[in-house]
């Protein structure tokens, strides 16, 4: 039988669950061991005592850390925090090349005052759907800060609190979706990597031996002599590790 090479994804508990300390986390993934089916595991704990923009700041340097190990990220927050969240990884995530899906397990932890009323109805109840379709949606090639709760896809920067008897809590400021879940998980939208657009102009000088490389190598094709250097450039900003460690820490906010 040939063997499935299954996708990896690192789930950060960082509220919206049963686990509430790291020593929770193994007894949580029994609990809940079909979500292995679709991907492997890559379970990360962050502390209650992370707050505001230290919580932030750790789940930045979690995704960091892990970037390059795992094929994209879910994150469990207190329902309340969800946008105010996914509003911030959008912002410091701009070119991000994986899924991040941002839920909760529990409506119970929400504060919001929109939720109180119905906050019996979901007593206790855990969204397991939520967990297994996030996990699907970050299996998937979509590089966005997204948010999946109910049986609705919606950017961070679409998402309303609302009251609600059924599981969708968030409605889209301009009732259009990302995606849905209608048996499956359906995309309406297509999502590409965001790309730096060259905005600074200056005059580089070079020797003739390097023109004639240049000529020689952009020759019959559709590549132009800017392009080719600005390859050049960007292949090395992502293959040199000593940059790429400087710029982790930088969005971690340390010098």
């Amino acid at each position: 039988m040939k063997k499935i090479n299954k996708k990896k994804i690192a789930l950060l508990f960082a509220g919206g669950s049963t686990v509430n300390k790291k020593k929770d986390i193994n007894n949580w993934v029994l609990e809940n061991k079909e979500i292995s089916l679709i991907a492997e595991i890559l379970p990360v704990f962050i502390s209650s005592k992370y707050g505001g923009t230290d919580m932030l700041r750790e789940i930045n340097k979690v995704i960091d850390k892990n970037y390059d190990q795992v094929n994209g990220f879910v994150l469990l927050v207190d329902t309340d925090l969800i946008k105010k969240i996914g509003l911030s990884l959008t912002n410091s995530l701009k070119t991000i090349s994986k899924p991040v899906v941002i839920t909760s397990l529990n409506i119970e932890n929400s504060k919001d005052d929109n939720v109180k009323v119905e906050r019996n109805f979901h007593s206790g109840f855990e969204l397991k759907s939520n967990l297994i379709n996030s996990v699907k949606l970050s299996t998937m090639k979509v590089p966005a800060v997204l948010i999946l709760f109910g049986d609705r896809i919606l950017k961070p920067s679409k998402a309303i609190m609302k009251k609600s008897k059924d599981f969708n809590i968030f409605d889209s400021i301009d009732k259009k979706y990302s995606g849905v879940i209608d048996y499956k998980l359906i995309l309406n939208e297509k999502f590409e990597t965001r790309k730096e657009v060259p905005t600074i102009k200056f005059t580089l000088r070079y020797t003739p031996r390097a023109e004639r490389y240049l000529r020689w190598k952009t020759h019959n094709t559709k590549i132009s002599k800017a392009d080719l250097l600005r390859d050049l450039i960007d292949n090395e900003i992502k293959s040199n590790e000593k940059y790429q460690k400087h710029l982790r820490r930088q969005r971690r906010g340390e010098k």
